[in-house]
């Protein structure tokens, strides 16, 4: 049901008004009016759309995890750095604190924007994760516009000096010095350009080696350029590079390991889906965000009761934020204003009947009320926040961006690893394994950048193995 018209039910109601229009020619942007069978009126903003039917895609992405960041801020920096996004809302559920790098108090109660466990990947490379919690529900996107809603636990180690230890946080920001662990920090370029350490300790700056990137089920390999001292708030990071902190106030094993590195030593970062029915589906998707279970639709029916967010919550009336599955693969993103005088906003109970009127058989009840934020490219080809309940920083969103094109180098370099590998796949089992991936991702045309990256990384690592047994 992707046509919208006056009158017609919409599961709390019947459609006072809808406005429709194409962002950048493709992507249908509605604008709702309900009058609700209780009497409220409801105004939605929504985005239905088919990944494998249309060249529209979702991706997960932040500016700045740790801290998060507004979703028009992370539209302005994915677009930075290449995507062409049509539209972005605030995502997954995140723990919330008043402290801003460097240990200034901002007096909002709301800035942090650290997940509470899972993980989140973007284009295929890890966002934000963490080590401390157990499996997950996640749900994913590939590149093929498939949607899957998948349970995951990824483990996350470093190795270095004949030493294999486990890593504590994926781009995660500790809320102050006293909440800083024993644990190995990893930061990247998806923290933004400095890390977020906050206790004394050591910070080792890695170069990332041989175009490889964190992901799941391969390696990140790094040579250390730089090791250096943190006293309260972190230091730089390149956008090529990594960083490892471990604090000094606690004598970890951790921490003497990232002590003895030195300039010229290689680490390795894994990171491995440890539930086993998941492995393919985590190791190959595009884009993931931790949804911990708060689904309010399955099988197309109304489970909000089953949520885990609770009555209380889910009879309030607020802002509310979803993204829905419907039967043939088409993805429904919807964004309700609240906590109005003319628009009170819906509970979690109408919500899920709406998307189930909207034909959706699975629905995710994304963060809401004053993280609620939609931004749409408007009529210039510019990105415009056309509503935001607070501008506070959210721990992530899910942009629809069009579907990047590959430039012929890329493709080039991947084929030439492809040839490079013909000469031995036909005696090597990991070398033919990792050759049909890659030729997998050259044929299609719906591949990601971050298909080519996987594709890479495997193919090379696959080589350096033949060539260590001839």
């Amino acid at each position: 049901m992707n046509t919208l018209t006056v009158g017609q039910e919409a599961g709390i109601g019947r459609i006072a008004s809808v406005t429709t229009k194409r962002i950048g020619g493709d992507l249908p942007f509605e604008t709702v009016v309900i009058h609700g069978d209780n009497g409220m009126d409801h105004f939605l903003y929504s985005f239905p759309f088919n990944p494998q039917t249309s060249n529209c895609m979702p991706l997960a992405y932040s500016k700045r995890n740790g801290f998060g960041a507004t979703v028009y801020d992370t539209v302005l920096k994915a677009e930075e750095r290449g995507y062409a996004v049509k539209a972005g809302v605030n995502a997954a559920f995140f723990g919330m604190t008043g402290i801003l790098p460097g240990g200034i108090p901002t007096g909002k109660p709301h800035t942090s924007s650290n997940i509470y466990g899972g993980v989140v990947i973007s284009d295929g490379r890890i966002m934000q994760g963490d080590n401390r919690y157990g499996a997950e529900w996640e749900l994913l996107f590939h590149s093929d516009g498939r949607t899957d809603l998948v349970q995951s636990r990824i483990a996350y180690s470093v190795a270095a000096q004949d030493k294999n230890l486990p890593l504590g946080h994926i781009n995660m920001a500790p809320n102050s010095r006293e909440t800083t662990d024993s644990e190995i920090y990893y930061y990247d370029s998806f923290c933004g350009e400095m890390t977020e350490t906050k206790a004394p300790g050591v910070e080792v700056v890695c170069e990332k080696q041989n175009g490889s990137e964190l992901t799941v089920g391969e390696t990140l390999v790094g040579k250390v350029v730089e090791c250096r001292e943190t006293v309260s708030a972190g230091g730089a990071i390149g956008e090529t590079q990594f960083v490892l902190h471990a604090s000094s106030d606690f004598p970890s094993e951790q921490y003497a390991l990232l002590r003895s590195l030195a300039v010229g030593d290689t680490v390795e970062v894994n990171a491995t889906e440890t539930v086993a029915s998941s492995k393919t589906a985590m190791e190959t998707c595009s884009s993931a965000f931790v949804t911990y279970g708060y689904h309010i639709v399955m099988d197309g029916k109304n489970v909000t009761d089953s949520d885990r967010l609770g009555y209380e919550f889910n009879i309030t009336r607020a802002q509310r934020t979803a993204i829905g599955i419907q039967a043939d693969g088409g993805l429904l993103l919807v964004a309700a204003d609240g906590r109005k005088p003319e628009f009170p906003g819906m509970t979690v109970y109408e919500l899920a009947d709406y998307m189930i009127s909207r034909g959706c058989v699975t629905v995710v009840d994304l963060d809401g009320g004053g993280s609620t934020q939609v931004t749409v490219e408007n009529d210039s080809g510019e990105p415009e926040c056309i509503f935001d309940s607070e501008s506070r920083l959210v721990a992530n969103s899910l942009l629809i961006v069009a579907r990047p094109k590959i430039d012929a180098k890329t493709k080039d370099l991947l084929r030439a690893l492809v040839a490079r590998g013909s000469a031995f796949a036909e005696s090597e089992p990991g070398l033919t394994e990792a050759m049909q991936f890659a030729k997998g991702v050259v044929d299609a045309e719906t591949s990601m950048p971050g298909d080519y990256t996987k594709a890479m990384m495997r193919l090379r690592k696959a080589l350096e193995s033949v060539r260590a047994n001839v």
